[in-house]
């Protein structure tokens, strides 16, 4: 059985039941556009491509600048999904909806070599500076963890990890999966201790478009379900990545 006959009986057994108009124009075009919220997709590139080659139709990455631009592209119909490290409990929009879950993550503290790497929150509370990007929920993340509040600072991400470079003392709270994008451009980079609760990595796609949705979260399913889900993390976020999700508690 082929991979597209697998999606199809994976909506039979759910008894998925919708009109599949927005599933016939994607394959009609014979592309299926992605609206990307960051400038680099690995491991969310390989799963798409898996699921454009499972449709019969050309994958279209299109750079959106902003996780917003992403989401509203969607919405505006310029795109038929969303991807580039979007969290299913934070990047919402009006009219959209979230996959299933096409990776785990939650916040963890990274730093870089050759500093002790931030293994224990309380080697946190030491850090000459903790870095908390705004928009992230990471200094929320750092108020549940008790940390002092006198050394967090906000900022956008990119302005974090220039700061760790200039500082060896300082410590970056960010969500594991961003952290692990980060570490393939920065092999000094250490993620260590995880914070706050779990969440997951997912792609958005528009409400109405159900039968789409159902096509995709199948895909994601069966993937996640087979052995190859590790090759794809291995290859698209680095062969240490399996052995930092199970120590985060996210295996």
């Amino acid at each position: 059985m082929n991979r597209a006959a697998i999606v199809l009986v994976c909506w039979a057994s759910w008894g998925v039941s919708v009109s599949a108009a927005d599933l016939a124009e994607v394959k009609q075009a014979k592309r299926i556009r992605v609206a990307a919220a960051t400038a680099d997709l690995p491991f969310e590139r390989d799963v798409l491509q898996g699921f454009a080659r499972a449709l019969g139709v050309e994958l279209v990455v299109e750079p959106a600048g902003s996780r917003g631009a992403a989401l509203q592209a969607v919405a505006a119909g310029r795109a038929d999904l969303a991807a580039g490290a979007l969290v299913a409990q934070r990047d919402r929009h009006a009219g959209l909806v979230h996959s299933a879950e096409v990776f785990p993550t939650r916040f963890v503290a990274v730093n870089r070599a050759p500093a002790e790497p931030p293994g224990f929150i309380e080697s946190l509370r030491n850090a000459s500076r903790i870095l908390a990007p705004s928009t992230t929920g990471a200094a929320q993340a750092a108020r549940d963890a008790k940390l002092p509040e006198s050394k967090t600072e906000s900022g956008p991400p990119d302005r974090a990890m220039e700061a760790l470079k200039a500082d060896p003392g300082a410590v970056a709270v960010l969500g594991l999966f961003d952290a692990l994008i980060a570490k393939r451009g920065d092999p000094a980079l250490q993620v260590g201790v995880a914070l706050g609760a779990r969440d997951g990595i997912a792609f958005v796609v528009r409400e109405t478009d159900v039968a789409l949705r159902a096509a995709l979260d199948a895909h994601v399913r069966q993937l996640r379900a087979s052995p190859s889900y590790r090759l794809v993390i291995g290859r698209g976020l680095g062969e240490d990545a399996l052995r930092i999700l199970s120590r985060a508690h996210l295996e």
